[in-house]
C-alpha cells in the first residue's frame, strides 16, 4: 500500500513509554543498538497467534544470545498489562512498550503478530510472520545478504483515487477477490475490511450473528470477494447500518429475520467449571482463532466461547451453563467427523445435549 516501509529503508525510531527488563528508553533506539541486527516483533497479549509464537522466539534468542543481534518486543498495551503478562509468560530479550504513542502505523501494522527484521545499520531488511523466521534466516541478516522471507498479508484493500487530492470522506469497495494468500479481516468501529470471503462469512460479520445462522441461495455462490467499507469516525455510529445497505446494493440482494425451529446443541449445568477453562494469562483484550480440527480463545467469556462452537459444530449452540468470567481455552477434535468438536467438548468435562429450538436466523433471498 501507499507509503509502506520497504527493505532498505531506514527503520523508523519507536517513542517508547517503557522498556522491560526495566532500564531506560534509550536503550531500544536505533542509535544505541548501531552496529547490532534487531528483530523487531509486533505483539498484543490478547493476540492467539502472537502468544503461540513466543516459545519459538525464546529458543531463537537463546540460541543466537551471544551474536550482534537484539530481539525487541513492541507493543502498545499498557504497561501493568504487559508486566502482569509476563510473570506468566516470560519473553526472551527486551520488550518495548509504547502505549503513549503507537508504533503500528510508523510499521504500516495493520494486524500482528509482525515481525519487521533490521539489519546493523538500522535499514529494513525484511518483513514477515514470526511462524517464518528460521536460523538461517538470522544468519542471512547478520551476514548482510538478501532476505527470503514470505510476506504477511497485508488486510487492507487499495483504492483507486487521485493521489493528488485528499482522502475520501466515505470509501467502499465490493469487488471479485483475487487474493491468494487466505483471508483476512480487519474490523473497528467505523471500518471492515475482509479480504477472500464468500457472502456468506460477509453478511456473517456485518450483522453480528453465526454463519450457521445465515440462509437463502445467494449465499450458495462459491465466489471469493473483498470488501473495503469506512466513514468518518464521527458517522460510526451509522457506520453498521451504511455497510449492510452498500453490501445488499452490490450484491442485489435482501435480508430479513425469520424464526425457525431446528436442531440445536446445548451446553448444560456442571458441578463445577470444567478445567479447561484456564485462567487467562492475558489482561487485555479477547482472541478466538480456529482452524481445521482447532480451536483456541483467549481471555474470552462463555459468549465468544459459543459463537466459535457454533462455527465448528455445524449448527446453533445454545449456553445454559451460568459460567461467568473469562479465560483461555482450546479444544482439538477430529475435524472429519461432523460431531467431532461436540465429542471433544464432552471429554473435555462439558455437558452438550441435543434438543430443538426456535432460532432466528438471517435470510437472503435476490432483489427483485
Amino acid at each position: 500500500m501507499a507509503g509502506a516501509i520497504k527493505v532498505g529503508d531506514p527503520a523508523p525510531e519507536i517513542r517508547f513509554d517503557k522498556l522491560l527488563p526495566d532500564q531506560p528508553v534509550a536503550n531500544a533506539s536505533f542509535q544505541a543498538l548501531a552496529g547490532k541486527a534487531v528483530v523487531l516483533e509486533f505483539w498484543a497479549t490478547w493476540c492467539a497467534p502472537c502468544v503461540e509464537e513466543i516459545p519459538h522466539l525464546n529458543a531463537l534468542a537463546q540460541k543466537f544470545k551471544d551474536r550482534p543481534i537484539v530481539f525487541l518486543s513492541v507493543s502498545d498495551e499498557e504497561p501493568e498489562v504487559i508486566e502482569g503478562f509476563l510473570k506468566k509468560r516470560p519473553i526472551a530479550g527486551l520488550v518495548g512498550i509504547a502505549h503513549t504513542v503507537s508504533p503500528w502505523k510508523l510499521y504500516d501494522v495493520e494486524g500482528v503478530p509482525r515481525t519487521v527484521l533490521v539489519d546493523g545499520m538500522g535499514k529494513v531488511a525484511g518483513v514477515t510472520f514470526p511462524s517464518s523466521l528460521s536460523e538461517s534466516a538470522l544468519e542471512d541478516l547478520l551476514a548482510g545478504r538478501p532476505l527470503s522471507l514470505p510476506k504477511p498479508l497485508a488486510p487492507l484493500l487499495e483504492p483507486v483515487r487521485d493521489d493528488a487530492g485528499p482522502a475520501p470522506l466515505l470509501d467502499l469497495i465490493v469487488r471479485p477477490s483475487g487474493n491468494s494468500q487466505g483471508s483476512s479481516t480487519m474490523k473497528g468501529p467505523n471500518r471492515l475490511v475482509m479480504k477472500g470471503f464468500k457472502l456468506g462469512p460477509i453478511l456473517s460479520n456485518l450483522y453480528d450473528v453465526p454463519q450457521t445462522r445465515v440462509r437463502g441461495q445467494p449465499i450458495e455462490d462459491a465466489a471469493l470477494y473483498d470488501l473495503s467499507f469506512s466513514v468518518p469516525v464521527a458517522s460510526r455510529a451509522d457506520f453498521p447500518s451504511l455497510a449492510r445497505e452498500a453490501v445488499k446494493a452490490a450484491f442485489h440482494i435482501q435480508v430479513s429475520s425469520e424464526t425457525r425451529e431446528t436442531d440445536v446443541w446445548i451446553l448444560t449445568r456442571t458441578d463445577e467449571k470444567p478445567a479447561a477453562l484456564a485462567q487467562p494469562v492475558s489482561a487485555g483484550g479477547s482472541m478466538s482463532r480456529a482452524g481445521p480440527g482447532s480451536l483456541k480463545l483467549t481471555n474470552c467469556a462463555m459468549p465468544a466461547l459459543v459463537q466459535a462452537l457454533e462455527s465448528v459444530a455445524g449448527r446453533p449452540v445454545l449456553d445454559d451453563t451460568g459460567i461467568a468470567g473469562r479465560f483461555d481455552f482450546s479444544l482439538t477434535y477430529d475435524a472429519l467427523d461432523p460431531n467431532g468438536a461436540i465429542a471433544a467438548l464432552r471429554k473435555l468435562g462439558f455437558k452438550v445435549e441435543p434438543a430443538r429450538r426456535p432460532i432466528e436466523f438471517l435470510v437472503v433471498t435476490k432483489a427483485e
